[in-house]
């Protein structure tokens, strides 16, 4: 299991204080964790998921989930549609969704066993950490190298200024775009195609419009 979807995990399993199957994808499939998950920690803000295991109530629960977590301030480069989950086909954005959520709501990063867990939350000046606040460390940007001072957008391979986070073939920006990563570098709807000839529609959202694997 990748870091981000060990950590994803984690928390889940922490903050329901239960232990899940340590198939990330199974663990969370039917979205009822996850519900339950954000009305522990925001009692109220999601929907109260239903328990069963017939795929249009499992996608209500993870839509249920999405819209709870938009309406919190995870930002639309770090959400997930229902696909990505009820088919496996994305779970790297399901993980990244679960953990943006973790840092907008102050609970750090996790950088290793034993390895205390710091870091500045975007629009805040206070960082989380196993002692308690401590002064504001600015996260630095990828592409940049300087320091991010506002909400970043966080992808697992690093973190960008929204200016600075374009397709890396052909430059556009990509902040509250259609974004698709590959090789560790973000691309748009059309250059992800010529960077990965493999690349397909599986799926067609009202939010997201097209999403590629």
């Amino acid at each position: 299991m990748a870091a981000l979807q060990k950590e994803a995990l984690a928390f889940v399993e922490s903050t329901l204080d239960e232990k899940l199957s340590p198939d990330f994808g199974e663990a969370l499939k039917d979205g009822v964790a996850l519900c339950n998950m954000l009305n522990k920690l925001k009692p109220g803000s999601c929907k109260k998921p239903k328990a069963s295991k017939m795929p249009f109530v499992c996608m209500e629960n993870i839509n249920s989930f999405t819209d709870a977590a938009k309406k919190l301030g995870v930002t639309d480069e770090n959400l997930f549609v229902t696909v990505d989950l009820w088919e496996a086909s994305n779970l790297k954005q399901v993980a990244q969704c679960v953990v943006a959520l973790k840092r907008k709501l102050g609970f750090g990063y996790d950088k290793g066993a034993g390895e205390q867990v710091e870091t500045r939350l975007a629009g805040d000046d206070t960082v989380v950490g196993g002692g308690g606040p401590k002064q504001a460390r600015a996260l630095d940007c990828r592409e940049c190298n300087r320091a991010i001072s506002a909400a970043p957008v966080i992808k697992p391979y690093g973190n960008y200024h929204p200016k600075c986070f374009n397709c890396k073939k052909c430059g556009k920006n990509l902040h509250q775009q259609n974004n698709h990563d590959f090789n560790e570098q973000p691309y748009c709807d059309k250059c992800i195609l010529i960077v990965n000839p493999k690349a397909r529609v599986t799926a067609k959202t009202k939010d997201k419009g097209f999403r590629f694997q």
